[in-house]
């Protein structure tokens, strides 16, 4: 893939708190990030230029008997605007949703952060989030 704009050595990570772009499209995967009882970032990044329309999907990656509730924060510029609670419990009479899908619009030179956290107890589960979209516009 020749250098330019969405290409090169700065934009080959497969996990981690970036976005990653190709051509005009982007993406970020942060892998399975355990998530105690305090905050725990999952994925940081500015966007560029153009516009991002995307879905974000975030799942308990380590799912067990037990049925933590796993909150997932989303902010843009600081400011929380989205909030979510997954249950870890993979069945019973408790059992929940453990994934979710979002759809996203995120502006230009925008910062935008995902964070995790287990509000049940200090016990230590997986998050793991998938950002997948277009970027319209410019790309720098």
């Amino acid at each position: 893939m020749p250098e330019g704009v969405g290409y090169g050595p700065q934009n080959t990570a497969s996990t981690g708190l970036n976005l990653n772009y190709v051509g005009n499209y982007a993406y970020a995967y942060s892998g399975a990030i355990p998530c105690s009882n305090s905050e725990k970032e999952l994925v940081n990044f500015t966007t560029g230029s153009g516009l991002l329309v995307a879905k974000i999907k975030f799942a308990v990656a380590t799912p067990g008997p037990e049925n933590d509730q796993m909150r997932v924060i989303f902010e843009l510029n600081g400011i929380t605007v989205y909030q979510s609670i997954l249950y870890s419990g993979t069945g019973g009479t408790f059992y929940q949703s453990n994934r979710e899908t979002v759809n996203i619009v995120i502006p230009s030179y925008s910062h935008w952060r995902v964070l995790g956290e287990n509000i049940t107890d200090a016990s230590s589960r997986a998050i793991a989030v998938i950002i997948s979209g277009k970027v319209i516009g410019k790309i720098d």
